[in-house]
């Protein structure tokens, strides 16, 4: 390994957590339905997804100062073209917005063009630091506006490019389509490997088996929800593609000491001389700290067709401050407007949990079925939190989402941002068959995770 200084970290690598990501067989990932065979063509764009290197596209603490209550501060467009993103063809972004210094109890929003949403995607008490992921539907030439709400605050607004999806307009074929699966877990370093030491970083390593349903394709990016918990002071993870002589410069997420601190993230991946890919997490900060993966799709591209497309959604509150109690459920049916369950295969929006009574943890997903055995939220009694959520729909008949509340009780909010619709053939054959996702059966190997200096 090369022992040359990037970025100003010196980083020590914990290498790595083996991964089988396989498309049959007994003990691996069953990931995909049985696609169903489709004339070789062009691939449509519409909805697919373009990974982007991550970039700081604003930093109030370095540019404008901390934005009050009731302002708005803007991202020009002719910034998020300097990050990469083409003049033309964009249906959306994907950012990571973050919030710190806040100086009392407040809301973001994040949007494009005139019209503000009646949602939020970040919520925020005094002292707090703290991201949440968004898709944002980007208006034709036009950037990104960030709205403070609340009284009488004030904070630092921060905002980081994951990647893009693209419009009906874009011609190059190189986006990626999304297979959504059930959450599953991948790593837990409370039980494998122990806390990621500060300046270190762990290889998260899967393969992929592109034979069958799945030849031609190659795998971009991991949509995850990415944990960190028990840590002994603030600091923050990062997710990029573990290339180390390119060190991430953005922040997932940030944590605080003894919190659980989640968010939801879109992390490219980085072929291995092997074959095999992989991912990197790490831990920027100065304080050792346990995190979780939870993995809750693939983005791929090549034979793409047909696959699930990202549609826009006009921001929609669903889940009004309901009242969960503790072990108990809240659930919504979605209207119309939403989606169409003969078609639509995913759901997307943030989660926020106001003002519980007691710490614990909220689980959203489509209500049908065994609740998956992961978390989406994790509350601190009396605080504010948010987090991104993707869920996967099962039905074919109506579209819904469910909230479970772990301990005391809570007021839950959901907000949908968008859908991810299914671009094949609809019949109720394929509608039935798209849903028959076998879950992920992930195996990490705790032999191959190695401790190792540059």
């Amino acid at each position: 390994m090369s022992n040359q200084h990037v970025s100003n970290h010196s980083f020590a690598r914990r290498c790595c957590v083996a991964v089988s990501i396989l498309a049959t067989g007994a003990g691996v990932i069953a990931f995909a339905p049985t696609q169903p065979a489709e004339a070789a063509a062009a691939v449509p764009q519409d909805g697919l997804y373009h990974v982007s290197s991550p970039h700081r596209l604003l930093d109030t603490r370095r540019t404008g100062g901390a934005v009050a209550a009731g302002k708005t501060v803007t991202i020009p467009r002719s910034v998020l073209t300097a990050a990469g993103l083409p003049t033309t063809g964009v249906q959306s972004v994907v950012v990571n917005l973050t919030v710190t210094g806040t100086t009392g109890t407040g809301w973001g929003t994040i949007f494009s063009g005139s019209t503000v949403p009646a949602t939020s995607n970040i919520n925020f008490s005094k002292g707090w630091t703290g991201a949440v992921s968004s898709t944002v539907a980007l208006a034709s030439n036009s950037g990104l506006s960030i709205k403070v709400g609340g009284t009488g605050l004030s904070t630092q607004v921060i905002v980081d490019l994951e990647g893009w999806y693209s419009n009906s307009t874009y011609t190059p074929s190189t986006g990626s389509g999304l297979q959504i699966g059930d959450p599953e877990r991948w790593v837990d370093t409370r039980t494998d490997g122990g806390p990621l030491p500060a300046q270190s970083w762990d290889t998260i390593g899967m393969s992929w088996d592109a034979t069958g349903d799945w030849a031609g394709t190659t795998p971009t990016a991991v949509m995850v929800n990415l944990t960190a918990l028990g840590a002994k002071g603030s600091g923050s993870l990062s997710l990029w593609n573990g290339d180390e002589n390119a060190w991430p410069t953005t922040s997932s997420v940030n944590f605080a000491k003894g919190e659980t601190s989640p968010n939801t993230a879109i992390v490219p991946v980085r072929k291995e001389s092997d074959g095999s890919y992989s991912f990197g997490v790490a831990n920027t900060g100065g304080q050792a700290v346990n995190y979780l993966v939870d993995v809750l799709g693939f983005y791929y591209t090549g034979a793409v067709m047909p696959t699930f497309k990202h549609v826009v959604v006009a921001p929609k509150r669903v889940m009004s401050f309901a009242s969960i109690g503790s072990n108990k459920t809240a659930s919504v049916t979605l209207p119309a407007a939403v989606g169409d369950a003969k078609v639509t295969g995913g759901i997307e929006g943030v989660l926020t949990g106001y003002r519980p009574t007691s710490g614990g943890y909220q689980t959203i997903w489509d209500g049908l079925g065994a609740m998956p055995k992961t978390s989406n939220l994790n509350s601190v009694n009396g605080g504010i939190r948010a987090n991104g959520f993707l869920v996967r729909e099962n039905s074919d008949d109506s579209l819904g989402l469910t909230v479970f509340n772990s301990a005391g009780t809570i007021k839950a909010i959901v907000d949908v941002t968008g859908r991810f619709d299914w671009t094949g053939t609809i019949s109720s054959a394929v509608a039935a068959q798209k849903r028959q996702l076998p879950a992920m059966r992930v195996a990490t190997t705790s032999a191959h995770r190695v401790i190792g200096r540059r």
